[in-house]
C-alpha cells in the first residue's frame, strides 16, 4: 500500500470515529421523555434536591421567552411582608422644690 492510500485511509478512519462520536444524542443521564425532553424539565426535583435549591420551569416560544417565565414562577416562591408599630411615648415630670417649678418633658 502506498503512503497515499495510508494516509486516506487513516482520515477516513478517524472521519468514521469522529462522527460516531458526534453523533450521540448528548443525553447521558438516559432521563427523557419520548419527545427527547430531559427529565428534569417536567420533574426538576429528579435532578436537583429540593432541599438545595430552589427550582422554576418556564415556557415559552424562544429561549428568552422561555427564561422570562422561569424567572417569573421563581419569583412567586418569595414573598415579603413587613409589619410596622410605632409607639409613641410622651413622659411629662412636674415637680416644685422651695416654690420654683420644674418641668421637664421627653418624647
Amino acid at each position: 500500500m502506498t503512503i497515499m492510500k495510508k494516509t486516506l485511509m487513516l482520515l477516513i478512519s478517524i472521519t468514521f470515529v469522529v462522527g460516531m462520536g458526534c453523533g450521540s444524542s448528548g443525553n447521558t443521564s438516559g432521563n427523557s421523555n419520548s419527545n427527547g425532553i430531559p427529565g428534569w424539565v417536567e420533574n426538576p426535583g429528579s435532578e436537583y434536591s429540593e432541599a438545595k435549591y430552589l427550582m422554576a420551569v418556564g415556557s415559552g416560544s424562544t429561549l428568552n421567552e422561555a427564561r422570562g417565565d422561569a424567572f417569573s414562577q421563581l419569583s412567586q416562591i418569595f414573598q415579603m411582608d413587613i409589619d410596622a408599630t410605632q409607639q409613641l411615648t410622651t413622659e411629662v415630670i412636674d415637680r416644685s422644690t422651695n416654690n420654683n417649678f420644674y418641668s421637664e418633658s421627653t418624647s
